[in-house]
This record gives structure tokens, sequence and C-alpha cells, in this order.
């Protein structure tokens, strides 16, 4: 199946309905009267055999080849009937054995719907392994297989080359929003389409869908370059020194390298946790974290980043993708395409999930008690940041102080009140920005009512008495 927007087992078993019921026809083949399928999927089973009844049936999930199977039935001179077999019952993990007539535990005996469901699952992987390792020559041209829109099915959207079969509004605003959007993450980070293309979006979409809206926005900012630190606060503030060491342009990058002591304590800390987190079932294995605490040591030491020795080919091409991407945009968790293959040349079972937990774990367990730390140097008592604003309202206070006569009138001098250098400091912070704001609006008033005068009118607001300096 090709070009269709799902690929679900729920379509997989509708499609194994259809097919067969459509080369019965093919083939001109008669039964007596009916013919009974066995399906193991029993949602398969219940729109194949109830015709949809009303409007809202039409646009759900696989309707159009719901729609498809009952127009084939319609079409047939005989009744089919499509029951349902619980599948996997030859799984160890979910049969459970019986006990004879002795007590001792016996395997169960499966029917033979079973059996032929237990065939034809094996079938099915065989069939679909072949057909992945077949060299593209062997593969039937698109013509020659059986594609959308089945005979029945009615209307059907679709976007490029790719039929719409479930979850119609979330593929039509994707394909709104996805084009823009992608050209400002390759604009923004000055990336090429084979750079956008070698990252594991679908990872970063499936993490951030199952965040919190606090941790949706952190994500956000870290990945695009958001995050308020000192660069992108120096146009407002005027102060782009990092809080923790004397670096004078702090970056995402800097709150993983910077010097301070503390900062480089917390992340030592972070990295140590990551080197044991293997020893938890997380569906990692532990030679894996050991990597990825061994990447972030390394970048946090500003020494090249490699591949352990004696580690597998597929792990060697992941390290040399994501070091085209960057391992900067590894810290923010932009991971490349090619770790699924290394985790799975890795025995982990299941690598798209270990993606995913990675992903989440350098989001949330590194980048952000990192930015938490780094908030706690910036803003808690004491600290540099708060100390060079201090520095910069004192000398705005101190300024206003010395040209009151010039930028402000009489009647609104008293907005100074205070007299000395130590009645400044001695204010809170907001307090100090409270006067500030006062004194850029007095100013301002005043400057356009000078300028009024100087072109022989008059501001309405002289005919009106000022406010008392009494009242509260």
């Amino acid at each position: 199946m090709t070009d269709i927007s799902s690929l679900t087992s729920y379509r997989i078993e509708l499609e194994g309905i259809f097919r067969a019921l459509y080369h019965m026809e093919y083939l001109g083949l008669e039964p007596r009267s009916w013919i009974k399928q066995w399906c193991d999927n029993e949602s398969g089973v219940n729109r194949s055999n109830d015709m949809p009844s009303h409007i809202k049936a039409m646009i759900e999930p696989e309707a159009d080849i719901i729609l498809a199977i009952h127009h084939l039935k319609s079409k047939l001179s005989y009744t089919v009937q499509s029951s349902h077999v619980h599948g996997h019952q030859d799984d160890p993990n979910k049969t459970r054995k019986t006990s004879d007539s002795n007590g001792d535990n016996k395997d169960p005996e499966h029917s033979n719907e079973a059996l032929l469901n237990m065939s034809c699952d094996e079938l099915a992987g065989e069939t679909g392994d072949a057909a992945v390792k077949a060299p593209p020559a062997d593969i039937p041209p698109p013509t020659n297989i059986l594609q959308p829109p089945y005979p029945g099915s009615r209307a059907m959207l679709k976007i490029g080359n790719k039929w719409i079969t479930s979850r119609v509004s979330k593929h039509v605003n994707r394909a709104r929003t996805a084009p823009p959007l992608q050209s400002y993450i390759k604009k923004r980070h000055n990336w090429s389409q084979q750079t956008f293309d070698s990252v594991h979006w679908p990872t970063i979409g499936g993490v951030r869908r199952r965040s919190t809206l606090a941790q949706q926005r952190f994500t956000a900012k870290i990945m695009h370059g958001w995050l308020p630190t000192g660069d992108k606060r120096a146009h407002v503030t005027g102060i782009g020194v990092c809080p923790g060491c004397p670096e004078p342009k702090e970056t995402i990058e800097h709150l993983f390298k910077c010097p301070n002591l503390s900062t480089q304590q917390r992340l030592e800390d972070i990295i140590a946790a990551l080197r044991k987190k293997g020893l938890k079932h997380t569906g990692v294995k532990l030679k894996v974290w050991q990597i990825i605490a061994t990447v972030i040591d390394q970048y946090r030491n500003g020494e090249t980043i490699a591949p352990p020795a004696n580690t597998t080919p597929e792990v060697v091409s992941a390290f040399q993708v994501q070091s085209r991407i960057g391992w900067d945009y590894f810290m923010r968790g932009y991971l490349a395409l090619d770790w699924i293959e290394a985790l799975e040349s890795m025995d982990n079972d299941k690598p798209e999930q270990g993606l995913q937990t990675i992903v989440k774990t350098i989001w949330f367990e590194v980048a952000e008690p990192m930015w938490r730390h780094r908030n706690e140097l910036a803003h808690g008592p004491g600290s540099a940041a708060q100390k060079a604003i201090d520095a910069k309202l004192d000398a705005l206070l101190l300024w206003y102080r010395r040209h009151q006569e010039e930028v402000l009138p009489y009647h609104q001098q008293y907005l100074r009140r205070y007299s000395t250098v130590d009645d400044i400091t001695k204010l809170r912070q907001s307090t100090k920005r409270a006067w500030i704001n006062h004194l850029k609006v007095a100013a301002a008033e005043w400057k356009k009512d000078r300028d009024c005068r100087r072109e022989g009118s008059q501001l309405i607001t002289r005919f009106f008495p000022p406010i008392s300096r009494k009242q509260p």
C-alpha cells in the first residue's frame, strides 16, 4: 500500500477483507450461498458487517475502504459474513495455560480459525520482509497494484500525491501550516533542505504532544533560540553578560559551557545520573546512556565529539549525520534520523520509543534543570545581573536628579523626591523602576509643552489644575 495517510493495523485488516473479496470476484468464484471471513481486528469486523447509516460515518477513519467493501458485497451473488478471531494466540506472553484433570498445566488447544490466523500472520511477516529486502526491479509498478480510490469509496481528499484516509482536519491543517513553518526553521537556523530532512521530526512531535503546556513552551524556546538569554535581552536591558561568569554575550550554547563552579557541578551531577539511567527500565540500553553522557561531557568541555571505539557502523553514521546538523542542536533536541538504526544496532527493541525517551531526557533532565540553575544565578539575591541592573537604574535616577531643571517643569520636580545617592541605593528595584517611569512621562509631557509654546500655541492641559501632592 502506497500514497495513503494511514498505515495502522485497522487499515491493514480492512485491506485484507477488501482484497480477498476483490480477488474472489476477479477470479469468478461462486460459492454455494455464503462465505465467512475471519479477521483478528474486531472493529474491522463490525464495520465490514454494518453498512454506514449516517453522514458522520462517511468521514470516519478509513471510511473509503469500508464503503468500498460494502459496495463490493452488494455486487456479489452470495452472502459474506465477517467474524472475529482473537489474534496472537500463539504469543506466550498473552496465552493462558489450562489445567488437565490432574491439575498439571498444558498448552491450550487452538481452534482451526486461530491456527489459520497464526499461519496468515507468519506468511504476512515473511512476505513483508521479502518485499522490503527485494531490489527495486522486482517490485511491481504501481499500475499493477490495487490503488485508491477503490470503487464505491465515494469522494476522497487528496493532498499532493497522498490520499487522506483518516484525521482529515489534521492533514488539512498540516498542509496549510507546514510549508511556512519549514521555511521559517530553515531560515532561522540557516539550514539546507538536506539538513532539515535529516532531523527525526516525528520524535520531536511525539514528545511535545505528550508534554505539559509549560514544557511545550520551554521546548519551543530552546529549539528556536527564543530563551531570554543575555544576548536576546541585551537590546532591552543593555546587559548581555552571563550571570555566572564574565562572558559578555550569554547564549544557549554557553548555558552548558559556563565555567561557573556551581554550573559545572550541576551539569556534572546530571551527567552522573545519565550514566546510571540505563540501570533502570527506560526502554534504552545502558550503553546508549553511556554514549549520551559522554557526548554531553565532551560538548561542555569543548572537545571534539567522536563515537566510542569498537562501536557499530550505524552508530558511527549517526555521529556523522549529527555532526552535520550540529552538536549545538543535539543539546536542543534535534536528533538525526540515523539514531534509529544506531539504537537498533545496540539491541534496543523499540528504537522509535527509545529515541523519544532520549529527546525527552535531553529537554527535561538536562536542558531544563540547567536553565533553572541559570535563572537562580541571574535573578537570585545578590546576583551579578541584579547588581548590574541596579547600577543602571541608579545611574538613570542620578541623571534625572542632576538635570531636573532641564527636563522637568517646576511643579513636577517633586517627583524627584530622593536627594542623595544613599537614598537611591536604599530603594527597592521595583520602586526605582516606578520612579523612572513617572519621570519619563513627566519629561515627555514637558518637552511637548515647550515645543508647542515655541510654535505660539499651548496645550489644553495647561488650563487643568495640577493634582495636589497631598492626595493619595
